[in-house]
């Protein structure tokens, strides 16, 4: 085997690994693209179940209580024997009847 043909066949063999690294970094670019394409179609799609999926028909409570940022009670709203009351505070909580609601 002369120079020559020693030489061709190694230029060959190179051809065929640079193709074959062609094609593999093809394939991986398209699995990668499928992979952001899935990632972006869950993201879209999952906020529009999960409104659906968690839907709350209705809720029951002997008494609702609003707070401000401080945790200080700011309304209340109670169903007692005499029908429902809304009673609200101000920030420093005055309201006489505010107090007598919530423990009862």
């Amino acid at each position: 085997m002369t120079i020559e043909e020693r030489l061709e066949n190694m230029e060959r063999e190179v051809g065929c690994v640079k193709r074959r690294n062609r094609w593999m970094l093809g394939a991986i670019l398209v699995f990668l693209a499928g992979l952001v394409a899935a990632g972006v179609f869950k993201a879209l799609v999952t906020p529009v179940q999960a409104q659906g999926a968690g839907v709350v028909k209705e809720v029951r409570a002997k008494a609702f209580v609003v707070e401000d940022e401080k945790g200080m009670p700011r309304a209340l709203l109670v169903g007692g024997p005499d029908g429902p009351m809304l009673v609200l505070s101000d920030e420093k909580g005055h309201d006489p009847h505010f107090s007598n609601h919530l423990e009862g």
